[in-house]
């Protein structure tokens, strides 16, 4: 699903839960079950979205995060690595129009990059 194709189903309501974040975030456990969709402006600054812990309270939980706009660099962080052989900090680095679906595995153990869309 390319990032036009997510912006498409965000206005026609059929993604119905986003959070718009204009500064660096650490996002909570409660905000990754409450929003299917992060979308980041680095219209003023650089946007890092850093994920929460891996958990069994998001067990199986995907997120897209959407770089909407902005010209400065927006990043995806995973303190424990992604994988199940991460380790240290993990950075995904998305510029404007691209989007990123992560996903926490079945057991809620750590998370993965499940695609990485490129704008257009």
């Amino acid at each position: 699903m390319g990032a036009h194709n997510i912006q498409r189903k965000i206005e026609e309501g059929r993604i119905r839960r986003t959070l718009a974040l204009a500064a660096d975030t650490t996002l909570t456990i409660q905000q990754v079950l409450d929003n299917d969709v992060i979308e980041i402006d680095t219209t003023d600054n650089t946007v890092a979205v850093t994920l929460p812990a891996a958990s069994a309270a998001i067990a199986g939980r995907q997120l897209t995060v959407k770089h909407k706009l902005g010209a400065n660099a927006g990043t995806v962080v995973v303190a424990a690595g992604y994988g199940s052989a991460g380790s240290g900090s993990d950075t995904l680095t998305t510029a404007a129009g691209e989007a990123v679906i992560v996903g926490l595995d079945k057991a809620g153990a750590y998370w993965d990059e499940l695609h990485n869309e490129p704008a257009g």
